[in-house]
């Protein structure tokens, strides 16, 4: 038990559509994945790496609310003292 399995590291580029508006062609969202598999290499092991132009907007311009719709609101438990309803 005391061995270590087999490494394995994995690097991915992703491009999508229709988030990508600039891939016109099969071979356009390919070349854009592998652009992003070209850097997510050079950047190091195990790293994903989305192409630029297949990224919302808002990711881009620093609002991750698109990908977090939970409010840290709504995961608080509630006291009985919060629940005015019942008085």
């Amino acid at each position: 038990l005391g061995r270590e399995g087999p490494s394995v590291q994995i690097g991915a580029g992703i491009a999508s559509v229709p988030a990508n508006r600039e891939a016109r062609t099969e071979s356009d969202l390919l070349k854009a994945a592998d652009t992003a598999l070209y850097r997510a290499k050079q950047a190091s092991r195990n790293k994903v790496i989305v192409d630029r132009a297949s990224m919302p907007t808002d990711i881009l311009e620093g609002d991750l609310s698109s990908i977090f719709q939970a409010s840290y609101e709504d995961t608080l438990a509630k006291t009985p003292e919060d629940d005015t309803s019942s008085s």
